[in-house]
């Protein structure tokens, strides 16, 4: 028999994965077009969320564009799930 111990940290732990999996899946329904198709939501990390963008350009114009994209991932996630956003250019496509 598991004790509680156990069983709490295994679904902290799940829950973790699934809270990052749907900030990922966010990312793809909050952003326009334009931007879905330059970029790539790759990992959350405490709540930092990195994305992916498609040369050094993109990153620095999503970079003004960072507090915007934060309201807007935890309005739709009903919390604040994500406190930074980090863009790095050319790591994507």
């Amino acid at each position: 028999m598991q004790q509680l111990g156990d069983l709490l940290e295994q679904a902290t732990a799940k829950s973790v994965a699934l809270k990052i999996c749907r900030i990922l899946k966010t990312w793809e329904e909050i952003v326009p077009e334009r931007i879905k198709r330059n970029t790539e939501a790759k990992s959350v990390k405490g709540r930092t969320l990195f994305v992916a963008a498609k040369s050094p350009a993109w990153a620095n114009e999503l970079t003004l564009l960072k507090n915007s994209l934060i309201e807007k991932i935890n309005a739709a996630m009903g919390m604040k799930a994500i406190k930074d956003i980090r863009f790095q250019g050319g790591k994507y496509g």
